[in-house]
């Protein structure tokens, strides 16, 4: 989950790269298992040779948004812009 922002998720999708996606209406603290949701994929990225298996989410204090995520097949981290 973004830090901020409770609709915006990162996900390390594996074969699929990372994205960033948005969930609007989500309230976990009230599903009662039927909530019916939908999903937008905002960003993603795809420069990891391999199954993106980590990704968290980079701020800072001047409103820097990015996103750090890692392979271990590829042995490589990278950090890209999530907007």
């Amino acid at each position: 989950w973004h830090p901020k922002i409770k609709e915006r998720i990162l996900v390390g999708a594996m074969h699929g790269g990372c994205r960033v996606v948005m969930v609007p209406g989500l309230n976990l603290e009230e599903d009662d298992g039927t909530q019916s949701i939908s999903i937008e994929i905002t960003k993603d990225f795809t420069g990891h040779k391999s199954m993106a298996y980590g990704a968290d989410w980079l701020h800072g204090h001047n409103h820097i948004e990015a996103a750090a995520s890692c392979s271990f097949y590829d042995r490589q981290a990278f950090i890209w812009d999530t907007t």
